[in-house]
């Protein structure tokens, strides 16, 4: 009998245990991450690569461009947006910040972007109208392999497309840095 209590107490004991560890991890699915701008965002991702998995880079729009770094895009700036990160022309006006870096020999290789929605209500059209720009964008030099976007907090969208290894890379080091980015797209070419 007093077998019986002692397993009946230990089993009450390990289903409170664990329900309260179900709880902790819930309340961290809600938790909003620190990011103060685009470009912080993927230089921290930038910064976790090794040497040997960087390759050349440059970042940044035609007007302020930076070797081998992510850089800032001017959002009022649609025709570097929409050429160098392929956002749409009429969708730049959701934004109030961007960042982005491409491969230095070819954008089809690997292009990734930061983008600030403005007003978070309008992050589903924008992460549905960039993936239909870069799915239907017409490819010079081959297509890339992948797209991927995420979703961090409820304002900020990245993007990233190219080889598929250079993506599989990028999305470990992002979603290691940035533990709730949500994966909302993945779509081969």
């Amino acid at each position: 009998m007093m077998k019986k209590l002692f397993t009946l107490c230990l089993a009450c004991m390990l289903c409170l245990t664990l329900g309260g560890c179900q709880k902790a991890n819930d309340s961290d699915k809600g938790k909003q991450e620190k990011i103060t701008d685009a470009t912080q965002l993927l230089t921290a991702v930038w910064d976790t690569y090794k040497e040997d998995e960087k390759f050349p880079i440059f970042g940044g729009d035609v007007k302020q461009p930076v070797d081998n770094a992510p850089g800032s895009f001017d959002v009022s700036d649609t025709e570097s947006l929409s050429s160098l990160l392929i956002v749409p022309k009429d969708y730049g006006k959701q934004l109030d910040d961007a960042a982005g870096f491409l491969h230095a020999m070819n954008a089809n290789t690997f292009t990734a972007g930061a983008f600030h929605i403005s007003d978070a209500k309008h992050t589903e059209d924008f992460i549905k109208g960039l993936k239909e720009a870069i799915l239907n964008n017409q490819w010079m030099c081959g297509f890339p392999e992948k797209l991927l976007m995420f979703r961090i907090n409820d304002d900020y969208v990245v993007s990233v497309f190219g080889n598929l290894t250079l993506i599989e890379v990028f999305q470990k080091k992002l979603q290691a840095q940035y533990p709730s980015a949500q994966l909302v797209v993945e779509e081969a070419f």
